[in-house]
C-alpha cells in the first residue's frame, strides 16, 4: 500500500520539524555552557559583589595618575587597579590595540566594540564602558569592563589618567577636544 502525496508531506514536514527542534534545543544548551564560560571568565577574585559603584571604581579619581613604570602596558595595568576594573583596553578608532590589561582576547574586543563605537551603538551594560580620549592629533576609544557600569564623571577620569600614561610614555601632547 503506497500512502497518498498528502501523507507523504505530512511525514517530511513533521521529519524536518523534529530535525529543527532537535538542533534549536542542542544551540540553547550550547549558549547556556558560552554564557556560563563568560560569566565565569568575567568574575573577579577579589570579592567586590558588595561594594557599592562608586566605591568600587577607586578612592580618589581626582588623583593625578603617575607611572613608575618603564612602560604604557605597566601605567594601563596601574589604571585598572586604580579603578577596579576587571579588563582595560585602548585602541585605535580602526580597531587596533594600542595597550591592553585584563583581557584574554584585546584584539577581538577592540574590532568589535571600535566598530560599535563608531556607529554610535550604546554598549551592552554588564560593565562595560565605552569612551573616547585623545592623544596627539589621533582619537582614540578606550573599553572599559567591571563589575559595574562607570558612571560619565569617572569615565572622564579614566580617559585623563590614560591620557596621562600616554603623555608620560611616550612623550607628546594630549588632543585637546
Amino acid at each position: 500500500m503506497i500512502p497518498d502525496t498528502a501523507t507523504l508531506f505530512a511525514y517530511v514536514l513533521l521529519i524536518i520539524s523534529g530535525i529543527s527542534l532537535f538542533l534549536f534545543i542542542l544551540n540553547l544548551l550550547f549558549l547556556r555552557d558560552l554564557s556560563g564560560r563568560i560569566r565565569k571568565m568575567g568574575r573577579g577574585s577579589s570579592g567586590r559583589n558588595n561594594i557599592p559603584a562608586e566605591r568600587s571604581r577607586g578612592s580618589n579619581p581626582e588623583k593625578e595618575m603617575t607611572v613608575k613604570g618603564n612602560d604604557i602596558t605597566s601605567g594601563i595595568e596601574k589604571i585598572a587597579e586604580k579603578y577596579r576594573l576587571d579588563s582595560l583596553i585602548v585602541a585605535s578608532r580602526d580597531g587596533l590595540v594600542v595597550a591592553s590589561t585584563g583581557s584574554s582576547n584585546p584584539e577581538f574586543e577592540a574590532a568589535y566594540y571600535t566598530d560599535m563605537f563608531a556607529r554610535k551603538k550604546v554598549a551592552p551594560g554588564n560593565g562595560l564602558s565605552l569612551f573616547e580620549l585623545g592623544f596627539g592629533d589621533t582619537l582614540l576609544v578606550g573599553i572599559a569592563r567591571g563589575l559595574v557600569l562607570l558612571s560619565s564623571e569617572s569615565e572622564r577620569f579614566l580617559a585623563a589618567d590614560i591620557e596621562t600614561v600616554l603623555r608620560e610614555q611616550l612623550g607628546q601632547s594630549v588632543l585637546t577636544r
